[in-house]
């Protein structure tokens, strides 16, 4: 089969993009099959690390305080992605539409990756790295000669970083009995992704964050993605899909509870204190551990309607569910209590063993804990893991 490397422009096109900004693609395959897990994001950062002499990040030695989450990358830019399809039908509609993207990323890659894994060349493109100095001098871009006493010297040639991410949503996530899964323009119809950029204080961290730098832009900005000739045969696919809630935890005894419209047969969540949030200095991506953590109770009913409830009171056997319900999504790593640990990151989750309609059915989290106590609240941030068949 012939196949096409598309490098696809915004539909809402211009020269930069920065915090907040929504940029659409509409996917273009009409004729052709659309070649899924292997879509990308990718772009420029023209700032700020700028293009002219006195960039922030061009003068100052690696020493400088500001950072990306290195487990992150390129990833933190994605607040929001969302996936619509214009075909009539039962299909129609909103795929999939994640919000707080880069906390995902931080939980899934936190779990399923070492500091080492980041030493590879799908981790460079993503400008991931084995730590956060490292993540410094990638947000410098290339530059000639080397530099003397770790300055970079301004009047050297300096090419801006750049990044190509494969976005961890509904499209990059699709088994098929056929091999590789593609998609026809039969199946859904015209396909929108729209990406919506994070805000500063979400991307970048450290003192310089808010003393020299307080902004970003990217140029260049693109959808990478592979078409293949259409054979007339529609196998079934199953995309992996995910949503999400965040809720407010201010008490030593809660409950949560949450209805969604998916059918999910697992939950992954992590906390963060809500007085850190807006935070530039600190690192707003990390899964913090709550105090004095005592006992999660997870509870709902199954396929078969009967109540399933799991109580959980060891810090081992609430990481190792946790691990368990973000499991392995793209047969590439498998998760392990021992890299959320190695990591120093907390998550609490669970597998459901089944699929559960949560549009119909409660799903309900009991925490015991010693938040509340020292007037420190925190948000939970959940993910719930689905599936859609088309």
């Amino acid at each position: 089969m012939s196949v096409r490397y598309i490098s696809l422009e915004p539909v809402n096109l211009k020269p930069t993009y920065s915090e907040f900004d929504t940029i659409d693609f509409d996917v273009v395959y009409a004729g052709r099959k659309l070649a899924l897990n292997n879509i990308r994001f990718a772009a420029t950062i023209a700032t700020p690390n700028a293009t002219v002499a006195t960039g922030a990040l061009r003068t100052d030695n690696t020493t400088t305080d500001f950072f990306m989450d290195n487990m992150v990358g390129a990833h933190a830019f994605i607040q929001q992605i969302s996936t619509e399809f214009s075909n009539a039908g039962a299909k129609s509609g909103v795929a999939e539409s994640l919000q707080e993207y880069p906390r995902y990323s931080k939980m899934y890659y936190s779990a399923s990756q070492s500091a080492n894994d980041q030493n590879s060349s799908a981790s460079a493109c993503e400008l991931r790295s084995p730590n956060m100095k490292f993540s410094n001098v990638l947000l410098r871009g290339g530059q000639t000669g080397k530099p003397a006493a770790n300055v970079y010297i301004a009047t050297q040639k300096q090419t801006l970083a750049n990044f190509s991410v494969r976005p961890r949503f509904c499209l990059n996530s699709v088994s098929s009995m056929g091999g590789s899964p593609m998609l026809s323009e039969r199946q859904v119809g015209r396909c929108r992704i729209s990406i919506r950029l994070a805000r500063f204080e979400d991307v970048f961290c450290g003192s310089d964050a808010t003393a020299n730098i307080t902004s970003y832009s990217l140029s260049n900005v693109r959808l990478l993605y592979q078409t293949y000739a259409d054979d007339g045969q529609d196998m079934p696919i199953v995309m992996r899909t995910k949503a999400n809630i965040k809720q407010n935890v201010n008490g030593n005894a809660i409950t949560l509870n949450a209805r969604l419209p998916i059918q999910a047969n697992s939950m992954t969540a992590s906390f963060f204190p809500v007085a850190d949030m807006n935070s530039a200095k600190l690192n707003t991506l990390a899964c913090q551990e709550p105090p004095a953590m005592s006992r999660l109770e997870f509870s709902f009913n199954d396929s078969t309607n009967a109540y399933i409830a799991y109580e959980l009171r060891d810090r081992n056997s609430i990481l190792q569910r946790a691990v368990q319900s973000i499991g392995d999504r793209d047969m590439t790593n498998d998760t392990t209590l021992a890299n959320i640990k190695n990591n120093d990151q907390y998550i609490i989750g669970l597998n459901f063993g089944n699929f559960i309609n949560l549009a119909r059915q409660k799903f309900s989290v009991l925490i015991n804990s010693g938040i509340g106590s020292n007037a420190q609240n925190y948000t939970l941030y959940s993910y719930f893991h689905g599936i859609m068949e088309l």
